[in-house]
C-alpha cells in the first residue's frame, strides 16, 4: 500500500468508526496531535482518543487535497462535527503526516 492509500484509509476508517482499519496504518509509536495541544503517544492512547471523539461528537474528516513537501504528506482537511445538541461546525485543518515505512508515525496539525 502506498503511504498516500494508507493515509485515505485511515481517514475513511475514522470517518466510518471502523477503530481496528483505523489503526492498521499507524506505527506502534505512533505520535498523534490531539487537537487540543497534546500530542498522544502509541496506537492504545489514539484509539482511546478517537473511542472519546465519537461518543462526544459526530464527526468526519475529508481531505481535500494532499502534497508532498520532502518526506513530509501535507494534507488540507474539513473537520464536519455534529454535537449532541445538533449543532454543527465546520473547519478547515493542515495536517502534516509523517512515516516510517508505509506507516503513519506521526500527525501533526499547523
Amino acid at each position: 500500500m502506498k503511504r498516500e492509500d494508507a493515509v485515505r484509509s485511515t481517514y475513511d476508517a475514522y470517518n466510518a468508526r471502523d477503530l481496528p482499519r483505523a489503526l492498521a496504518n499507524l506505527s506502534a509509536d505512533v505520535e498523534w496531535d490531539d487537537g487540543e495541544g497534546n500530542m498522544l503517544h502509541g496506537k492504545e492512547a489514539v484509539a482511546r482518543h478517537w473511542a472519546d471523539q465519537w461518543r462526544l461528537v459526530d464527526a468526519k474528516v475529508g481531505i481535500d487535497r494532499l502534497a508532498w513537501r520532502g518526506a513530509e504528506l501535507h494534507l488540507a482537511v474539513q473537520l464536519d462535527s455534529r454535537k449532541p445538541d445538533g449543532s454543527r461546525g465546520q473547519q478547515s485543518l493542515a495536517n502534516t503526516i509523517s512515516f516510517t515505512g508505509n506507516l503513519v508515525r506521526a500527525m501533526r496539525i499547523a
